[in-house]
């Protein structure tokens, strides 16, 4: 098994689903990550070397880190509205 992000993927499995067993990745996620790896979304994790294997954790971190980042520099909300609803906000275009 290989070990991407600290999670153990099944090498019998496509690269793009194997992703999807580590939390957080959807498939959206898992279709970028072996997009920008350049890596083939249906080569089994036991037929990529170790430098794939080592882009993808790589990939995976970066993705991570730039989460935190954006959790980091979001703005708190104000009090009063800790409880609301958020997709009741008027300047969301898909609500009306």
């Amino acid at each position: 098994m290989a070990r991407i992000a600290g999670i153990n993927v099944a090498d019998n499995k496509h690269t793009v689903i194997a992703l999807q067993s580590i939390y957080g990745i959807g498939q959206t996620r898992a279709k970028e990550i072996c997009k920008v790896s350049n890596i083939s979304p249906s080569a089994k994790i036991k037929e990529l070397t170790e430098e794939e294997i080592e882009t993808i954790n790589q990939e995976v971190k970066d993705l991570v880190k730039e989460c935190e980042e954006f959790a980091d520099n979001s703005p708190y909300p104000e009090l009063n509205q800790l409880y609301d609803v958020v997709y009741e906000q008027e300047d969301y275009p898909f609500i009306k």
